[in-house]
């Protein structure tokens, strides 16, 4: 998932700034570790069940991530 991130956002970065490239990946990297220990710090505490504390958050950076790559330019 965090390949399907990165890639597209780093390679969009050559037309404009590398560095934004780059710390749009950081951004995005760290918004899905944070919503996925967020999800499973919820699971422990039993407000989610355990799928969709463990797969929550690929659950909703997987497409978004999947659909980005797909739209980069080669």
């Amino acid at each position: 998932i965090l390949v399907l991130v990165g890639i597209p956002a780093v390679s969009a970065a050559r037309a404009r700034n590398f560095f934004k490239g780059i710390s749009v990946c950081v951004i995005l990297v760290l918004a899905f570790y944070c919503t996925h220990l967020a999800s499973l710090e919820l699971g422990f505490k039993g407000r989610l069940s355990p799928w969709l504390a463990a797969w929550g958050s690929i659950v909703v950076f997987g497409p978004a991530s999947l659909w980005s790559f797909l739209r980069m330019k080669t």
